[in-house]
């Protein structure tokens, strides 16, 4: 790596928004971000996790994290720090977005580095000292959805009727791949998470509709409505008359 493409491997901010504003990352973060509110509030949304930002706070978000952002002005004004790295340094493994505790001398570390951020050795090494000190005490994220399984998980609530076929050429992986990924990221199967999927489509339509349980079933692509019955009661533990009636209050 030359120097041009390691100093652009970084990206040192202070942001200011004075009005709301959203940020859609849906796509993966692109770096690592080790960030600090200043001023106003802010909500980091996820397929699985809701992270609430409120002045002061310090937190880390992943590279590659499929997120939004909702950042709320008080006072007029939303503020943050954001120190962006393409590098982590670490080979135990990835951690999750959350909430970093500063301890002992790690907050005048931040201070330090809050100081001066504009891009050069200095402020580097800052960052990584203090990435060498918060590192030990970092979540790692276990049960993590991969990107791929991200994907595939999106475009099943976006096309529920489609084949596993289907999901695996959208993400340009085989079959016994995708399979292999959401055993080890969910424990599940690629077909029992669109069987959940389908379950919640299948509440909606409850819920909000008229439609007859065979109507849905055939809507929603079940090969029988006897299927569907047998899928959705192992979902939710209920007919779907019984959760019809119940969703509905009668």
């Amino acid at each position: 790596m030359n120097d041009i493409k390691f100093f652009k491997s970084f990206s040192f901010n202070l942001f200011k928004y004075k009005q709301y504003h959203t940020t859609d990352m849906l796509k993966g973060c692109p770096v690592h971000y080790l960030a600090q509110m200043v001023s106003g509030t802010a909500k980091i949304i996820t397929n699985n996790q809701t992270l609430l930002l409120k002045k002061g706070d310090v937190f880390y978000i992943p590279k590659n994290l499929s997120y939004r952002s909702f950042w709320y002005p008080e006072n007029g004004e939303v503020c943050f720090y954001s120190f962006g790295f393409e590098f982590f340094p670490n080979r135990s493994g990835s951690f999750k977005l959350q909430k970093i505790n500063l301890i002992h001398g790690e907050a005048a570390l931040f201070d330090a580095l809050k100081d001066n951020i504009n891009l050069c050795p200095q402020t580097i090494g800052r960052l990584y000292y203090l990435l060498g000190e918060i590192t030990p005490r970092l979540l790692t994220d276990e049960q993590s959805v991969s990107k791929t399984v991200n994907n595939a998980i999106e475009f099943m609530r976006l096309h529920y009727n489609c084949s596993m076929k289907q999901v695996a050429n959208f993400c340009n992986i085989s079959e016994a791949g995708l399979y292999n990924k959401f055993k080890k990221h969910l424990g599940k199967t690629p077909l029992t998470v669109r069987q959940e999927i389908l379950c919640e489509k299948a509440k909606e339509l409850l819920s909000n509709t008229d439609l007859s349980v065979e109507e849905i079933s055939a809507r929603l692509d079940f090969s029988s409505s006897s299927y569907f019955r047998k899928i959705f009661y192992s979902n939710t533990q209920k007919t779907p008359t019984v959760y019809r009636k119940e969703s509905r209050n009668i």
